[in-house]
């Protein structure tokens, strides 16, 4: 498997599960940042991506989101 630039879209997300499971193999600290704002952008749900990736999820990208909401999202 060749190696996407590493500031790329990787799309669908069987596809960066895939990419997940190969790395992991060799990299146990290896995880995928999910960028939420980019997912209304693919034709896949968040469902099905959140499912698709979890074991790989190491860190999502929430934008535009006011401070408040955005903790209570992470601590609550």
């Amino acid at each position: 498997m060749s190696f996407p630039d590493k500031a790329s879209l990787m799309e669908p997300a069987p596809y960066a599960a895939k990419f997940g499971a190969e790395m992991r193999m060799t990299h146990n600290n290896f995880g995928l940042l999910v960028d939420l704002s980019h997912i209304p952008v693919t034709p896949e749900t968040s469902q099905f991506v959140f499912r698709t990736l979890r074991p790989y999820i190491t860190h999502l990208k929430i934008r535009s989101i006011p401070v408040c909401q955005r903790f209570f999202l992470i601590s609550g």
